[in-house]
């Protein structure tokens, strides 16, 4: 019986680490709804499935469920980075096809800030998977370490922060980042 208990488990993780890679690769929040739906029944299931074998085998299985439910939980809600991190471009307000207003109906033709209740003056930058308003962390920036910033645009790529500065012309001389890695401090409002 512990046997069987323990293949299952191997399973159950796997599954739900093929699923958290497929998450990455989309990075949509419906596919993170979906996969926490999916994730709950899987284990409901196995707890089911686990049920029947001794009372102390299932009370070590369901901790080990309810901890890798927990791990795989945290990395689906706060989009861990990617592998290789996000490419950081740079853009101004004055590029071509821009209006000077953000997706979010900020004008930013004379800052390159946004004052947030709860982070202070933060910088403004546009991604294309986070949700409006929210709160990241740019961290070790190559001209001056980390970034607390605010999604208020939207950006060009699923994997790539664009950083508002001051002009178009600016932004071609900063040119790009790789392998920039973020930390979200708040989805959203």
């Amino acid at each position: 019986m512990k046997y069987r208990t323990k293949v299952i488990l191997c399973i159950l993780v796997a599954l739900l680490g093929m699923i958290l890679m497929i998450s990455h690769l989309f990075e949509k929040e419906e596919t993170i709804n979906t996969i926490n739906n999916t994730t709950n029944s899987v284990i409901k299931e196995f707890i089911d499935v686990s049920s029947t074998t001794t009372t102390k085998t299932t009370k070590t299985t369901k901790k080990a469920v309810k901890t890798t439910k927990k791990t795989i939980t945290k990395n689906i809600t706060t989009h861990k980075d990617t592998q290789n991190g996000y490419k950081l471009t740079h853009y101004g307000w004055d590029c071509k096809g821009c209006s000077g207003n953000t997706a979010a109906g900020y004008n930013v033709k004379h800052t390159i800030y946004y004052s947030d209740s709860g982070y202070g003056k933060v910088r403004i930058v546009a991604m294309k998977n986070i949700p409006l308003y929210s709160i990241i962390k740019i961290k070790n920036y190559k001209l001056g370490g980390d970034i607390t910033a605010i999604v208020l645009d939207r950006g060009v790529g699923s994997n790539v922060i664009d950083l508002l500065v001051e002009s178009e012309k600016k932004s071609s001389q900063l040119g790009i980042q790789k392998g920039v890695q973020i930390e979200i401090l708040r989805k959203g409002r």
